[in-house]
């Protein structure tokens, strides 16, 4: 393992690859094929990116002359037949197969790049005579290999363990699979979520067998990491491969100067990097279960897609009855000369909501037939305005029915579809369970599990205030409602109210006699036979929670991983509620706290997704507790102060206060503003002595955001340059809040957003001092120590019913305070002390009670807009694979030289201007 060797990168086998990719047709029992697919050595073996330039312009001649050869279809049939030799336990490496997937990968990288699906799909035609056809137990004449082959594929990974011999192989089949999924990459925005142009993902979600199964080997080789095992050759990038300015220093000198870092490297680094180890078979399988479980517009359970089936087809009803109306009315207006024609214009529309009825079909031809029929239906319609009305009105009617027939395509393209790959992801369940269930409870489980919602979702895009529920702008896919929920009420009871249907749909079921299902094991991963989403018995994937928790807790700095835990939590209720009761949240919540801590180096996708991830925790009022009781002995990733004997509550409202910061100085995204401030606003019922850090750096959250909305106030006020006024003003306030409610065009502006956040931030204070006063003496001497922030909003309209809570608690404590006659020789232990013994016997008299304030994430219609290209884009970087940027046509491509690289955050307080952290004197109290 290691370089590529100074090998030829073709072997020798110039010649073969002529006739392979020549005009002559060669049969397919040709003893041909046998040499031209054995190599000496594994493909692997070779720099990826010189073996695909070296065979660049054979796949291109193929391409041409394929139609008459068939010659990658005999190529297919090689492949598929070589993976049905596979032993289950191969005492060598199975060279021919490893050699036959790759060869076959490099030609259908070159396909899915530079050819539609139609066209491709011509070339997964093959004509076979009698003898091919003896040769692999076919039948002679026409066959289409598309099934076949991705089924192939499909079911090696499923039912094959990995092993030593066939880990190459393993990951040969899943980088060809990644490239067969990878018409989304190459597809133009317009047609990339059309289905039809993805015949290879078609096929695979069509074999609705292999789902659970497929999902459980790819589950289970994240989950086991293996590396490379030693002596097997597979190309690894060196240090040498890197370009920079060492490279023009002798290689002593080079040496020398890097001997500390690789001291260094060795004696400290070796420990992490042992706990995580380099799997590309691991890190390849996770990209194509991420690639599958969000493709396209789908959905993760049958009972979604029966139901969206309904609907669509009541809609598609009333669409045929309002064409035919539509028809009719234009007929009527436009008088006896154009009568005729309009019939048949209304005819075409009838015609076109007859071909949405009938579905997406299975091949390419389909989407070419439907639009050609759209091209006629437009034709139709333009003819039959012709000679009446204005050219200018002629040109706005045109223009108006081919915006509609865009739109009626865009539907039909875009309709969801059931995903047995998200299906199987979110009905997974925990294997170290199973044998203390019953087989009711067992049935039952599988009802609650398999009727759960889809697990596609994307960035929250919605603000939300106290009162109700606002959506996100069209950027987007998530959106975050804010409720206000009953104090006295319990999540688990609202779970149970709502779990209490499918309970009894799981015992009626069991009633049926669909019990006592027997277990069996398909690829590694356990399955037993349970009800499943839908009519019959289903497997299902077992795999042990706590594994899959471990590892997800080791490769969370990977945004793969940290997408696959959005996809389970988000997805899968049983392995949340495994998440929520284990008693190491540090696990999970360090690395993902640690990511955020580290925000110039992450993407906005990255932050959204740690940012949900941490909102779907906080929903939980048992997590939200359990949080504060957690403590860490410190915390070496944070370098702005030392932080020992701190909870884990108290550092994750630190790190979403800093994110705020960061954001506001920096990104300038409402959007993450709006997920912390969720976030902050579910723990803040449950804060548990937060530290004195902490509650700090709250009350500055307050200030900085007042500091910010009195600037957009003003000058919202005062619009003339020079006019504004850094004090907050109350009458200027209100008059800017007055003009701002008066803006007719129905969008947020700035201020109003500024609005809301300070009101959020108003109601976490306020929710700690009404549900959780005495547990946080630390937060009362913050509030008394910075009390004159609070002063000029306290008659605003939309803060005052807030800020009298606030200061009731200010003024009690001032008294008691003003009761202590110390000779004004104040520190801050003594006013600690003063607030603890006090804050013992407060009873909240003159506290106005506000319900819990509850944020809770929900997906918006279309989450693949934000989830595809995020996946590819991570399959882009991760994967290996030399794809090819001029090729890619869903998002821009940028070379490694302009990749992101901010420096750190080396002080939080840099994003303020008024630091506030220092020990406090009694005087400023």
């Amino acid at each position: 393992m290691g370089a590529a060797e100074s090998v030829p990168v073709l072997g020798g086998h110039e010649d073969l690859l002529d006739r392979f990719v020549g005009p002559t047709s060669i049969p397919a029992n040709d003893p041909f094929w046998e040499r031209l697919l054995s190599f000496a050595y594994p493909l692997p073996k070779m720099k990826p990116a010189d073996f695909d330039e070296a065979t660049r312009e054979a796949c291109t001649t193929l391409a041409l002359n394929n139609r008459q050869t068939y010659h990658f279809g005999k190529l297919l049939l090689h492949m598929m037949r070589s993976l049905q030799q596979v032993p289950a336990s191969p005492a060598e490496m199975p060279l021919t197969a490893i050699n036959t997937v790759y060869f076959t990968r490099l030609f259908v990288k070159h396909l899915v790049e530079y050819y539609d699906s139609r066209e491709i799909w011509e070339h997964l035609i093959i004509h076979l005579s009698p003898e091919e056809a003896g040769a692999f137990g076919r039948e002679a004449g026409r066959h289409d290999l598309l099934v076949d082959t991705v089924r192939s594929l499909l079911s090696f990974v499923a039912h094959h363990d990995v092993s030593a011999t066939k880990y190459l192989l393993h990951l040969e089949a899943v980088n060809l699979l990644i490239v067969m999924m990878s018409t989304q990459l190459h597809a133009s925005p317009a047609v990339a979520f059309n289905t039809d142009a993805h015949l290879f993902v078609e096929a695979a979600m069509n074999q609705h067998d292999l789902a659970v199964p497929f999902v459980a080997r790819l589950l289970h080789m994240f989950v086991a990491r293996m590396p490379v095992p030693p002596r097997v050759p597979f190309y690894v990038a060196s240090l040498s491969t890197r370009q920079g300015v060492l490279r023009r220093v002798g290689s002593a000198a080079v040496a020398v100067f890097l001997l500390p870092y690789y001291t260094y490297s060795f004696l400290v680094s070796s420990s992490s990097s042992s706990a995580v180890a380099k799997s590309p078979l691991a890190d390849n399988a996770l990209l194509l279960l991420l690639a599958l479980t969000h493709y396209g517009p789908s959905v993760g359970s049958r009972e979604a897609w029966e139901e969206m089936q309904k609907e669509g087809g009541e809609k598609q009803g009333q669409g045929q009855e309002g064409a035919q109306e539509e028809g009719l009315r234009q007929g009527q207006e436009q008088g006896e000369g154009g009568q005729g024609q309009l019939g048949n214009g209304g005819s075409g529309g009838k015609d076109a909501v007859e071909v949405q009825v009938q579905g997406l079909a299975g091949d390419a031809k389909a989407l070419e037939q439907r639009l050609q029929d759209g091209l006629n239906l437009q034709e139709a319609r333009v003819d039959g305005k012709g000679g009446q009305g204005t050219p200018q009105q002629q040109q706005q009617q045109q223009q108006q029915e081919q915006e509609q027939q865009q739109q009626e395509q865009q539907q039909q393209v875009r309709r969801p579809r059931w995903n047995p790959y998200k299906w199987a992801i979110n009905s997974a369940r925990d294997v170290d369970l199973e044998p203390i269930l019953s087989a009711a409870e067992t049935e039952t489980s599988a009802a609650v599990y398999g009727s759960l919602a889809p697990a596609t979702a994307a960035t929250p895009t919605a603000t939300s205030t106290r009162t109700g529920t606002s959506t996100g702008t069209s950027t987007g896919t998530g959106t975050l409602t804010g409720t206000r929920a009953d104090a006295q009420g319990t999540d688990a009871e609202l779970a149970q109210e709502q779990q209490q249907p499918l309970l009894a749909q799981g015992q009626a079921q069991g009633q049926a006699g669909q019990a006592g299902q027997e277990q069996q094991e398909q690829g590694g991963g356990e399955v037993q036979g349970v009800v499943g989403p839908g009519a019959g018995s289903e497997p299902v994937v077992r795999i042990a929670f706590a594994s899959l928790h471990d590892a997800l807790g080791l490769c969370l700095t990977d945004d793969r991983a940290t997408l696959l835990l959005y996809s389970l939590i988000h997805g899968n209720s049983a392995f949340l509620d495994y998440c929520l009761v284990r008693s190491d949240l540090d696990t999970l919540i360090m690395p993902l706290l640690e990511m955020l801590y580290n925000a110039p180096r992450r993407t906005s996708n990255q932050m959204y997704m740690l940012l949900i991830i941490l909102l779907i925790l906080s929903q939980d009022a048992s997590f939200n507790a359990n949080v504060h009781k957690l403590i860490l002995s410190s915390v070496p990733w944070y370098q702005e102060r030392l932080l020992s004997r701190i909870s884990l509550g108290s550092l994750m409202v630190i790190i979403l206060i800093r994110t705020v910061k960061y954001n506001l100085s920096k990104l300038r995204d409402i959007y993450l503003h709006t997920n912390c401030l969720a976030t902050l606003a579910n723990m803040a019922p449950h804060a548990h002595h937060l530290n004195a850090y902490a509650s700090q750096r709250l009350i500055s959250l307050f200030h900085m955001l007042a500091r910010k909305y009195t600037k957009l106030s003003t000058a919202a006020a005062h619009p003339m340059p020079g006019k504004a006024d850094s004090q907050p003003g109350t009458q200027g306030q209100q008059a800017a809040e007055q003009d701002g409610d008066g803006a007719g065009d129905g969008q947020p502006t700035e201020l109003h957003i500024y609005t809301d956040f300070l009101r959020i931030v108003l109601e976490i204070i306020n929710a700690i001092l009404t549900y959780a006063l005495p547990r946080n003496p630390e937060v009362v001497y913050a509030l008394l120590h910075r009390q004159e922030l609070f002063v000029p909003f306290r008659n605003h309209p939309r803060f005052c019913e807030l800020l009298q809570n606030i200061f009731t608690v200010i003024d009690f404590f001032n008294v008691r305070m003003d009761d202590y006659d110390v000779d004004g020789d104040w520190s801050v232990e003594r006013v600690l002390d003063v607030v603890i013994a006090n804050a013992r016997t407060w009873r909240g008299e003159g506290m106005q009670m506000f319900t819990e304030l509850k944020f809770t994430y929900e997906e918006e219609m279309h989450p693949e807009e934000f989830f595809v290209p995020y996946v590819w884009t991570l399959v882009v970087a991760h994967s290996g694979i030399p794809w090819n940027p001029d090729c890619i046509a869903m998002f821009p491509v940028r070379s490694s030289s302009s990749a992101e690289h901010l420096e750190d955050i080396f002080d939080a307080d840099a994003f303020d201007t008024h630091s506030e952290m220092g020990p406090t004197p009694r005087e400023e109290v």
